[in-house]
């Protein structure tokens, strides 16, 4: 089951990334980033409504949760966090073009480095911290992302 997620999401993920092509060069990172802050809200409550809390730290399969893990919520799940991984990949990834300008090496070498280290980070805390302390992080860290983007904190877009 988590194989035929994955392919999905990875799926979604090259599908999305053509659309985006398509669809940033006609609407602005902010609206795009506000777009996929909502979809990354929607997979961290479906998450958190699927799994019971404790699911990270022990085995939970007979833990009572908000409603019952279908096929149909995790392949949902898996689709809508591919997008939102997809296109803030995509918008971090054109900040450092625009950040880093005359050095890109540089700049997606520090990000790189910085999404490895959270990934690694994520990792090693994952199995002391519930499923509700992570999605709290997850969504705080989105939304720090969100407004930044929104706000236009880097100057990475110019202003209509």
């Amino acid at each position: 089951s988590s194989g035929i997620n994955a392919e999905y999401g990875g799926l979604t993920e090259v599908i999305a990334s053509l659309l985006f092509e398509r669809v940033t060069s006609r609407i602005t990172n902010q609206s795009m980033s506000i777009f996929l802050y909502v979809l990354m809200l929607l997979c961290m409550f479906l998450i958190f409504l699927m799994f019971p809390s404790k699911s990270t730290m022990i085995n939970s399969y007979t833990a009572a949760t908000y409603i019952d893990p279908d096929r149909g919520i995790v392949l949902l799940i898996a689709v809508l966090l591919a997008i939102s991984d997809c296109g803030f990949n995509i918008i971090a990834n054109s900040s450092v073009g625009v950040i880093f300008e005359g050095d890109t090496d540089v700049g997606f070498m520090m990000l790189n480095a910085v999404m490895s280290l959270g990934t690694g980070t994520i990792f090693f805390i994952s199995s002391q911290l519930s499923l509700t302390w992570i999605i709290i992080l997850e969504v705080i860290l989105g939304t720090i992302a969100t407004v930044c983007i929104v706000l236009n904190t880097f100057k990475t877009c110019y202003q209509d």
